[in-house]
C-alpha cells in the first residue's frame, strides 16, 4: 500500500496552481496594451473644439490672446509658454496655444 505525504501533496498542488495561473496571465491581455478611459480623455481633451473652447475660456479679457495670468489655471501650459510664444509677444495666440496642448 502507498501512502502519500501530505507535505508534498499540498506542495504538488501549489505548484501547480502557480503555473496555471502565470499561464493564464501571460495569455490575457496585459493593462498596458488595453486602451484606458484616461487615455480617451486625453484625446478628446486635445481636439480642436475642446482646443478652441479652453482658449475662450482662459481668455479672461476676450482680446484673442492668452497672457501667464490667464494661463494661471493651465500649469502644463504656463510651463511652456515661453517655448510657445513664437513671436514673443508675451501672449499666446490660438495657434500657440494649440500647439502646447497637443505636446
Amino acid at each position: 500500500m502507498s501512502h502519500s505525504n501530505p507535505v508534498i501533496a499540498v506542495a504538488a498542488a501549489t505548484a501547480a496552481l502557480t503555473i496555471a495561473v502565470g499561464l493564464a496571465h501571460a495569455q490575457s491581455p496585459s493593462a498596458a496594451t488595453q486602451p484606458t478611459a484616461g487615455a480617451q480623455t486625453q484625446t478628446a481633451a486635445n481636439s480642436r473644439p475642446a482646443i478652441e473652447s479652453a482658449f475662450v475660456k482662459a481668455d479672461a479679457d476676450h482680446d484673442g490672446k492668452l497672457t501667464k495670468k490667464e494661463l494661471s489655471a493651465m500649469p502644463q501650459v504656463l510651463a511652456k509658454f515661453d517655448a510657445l510664444d513664437k513671436n514673443r509677444d508675451g501672449a499666446l495666440n490660438l495657434e500657440e496655444f494649440a500647439a502646447g496642448m497637443m505636446n
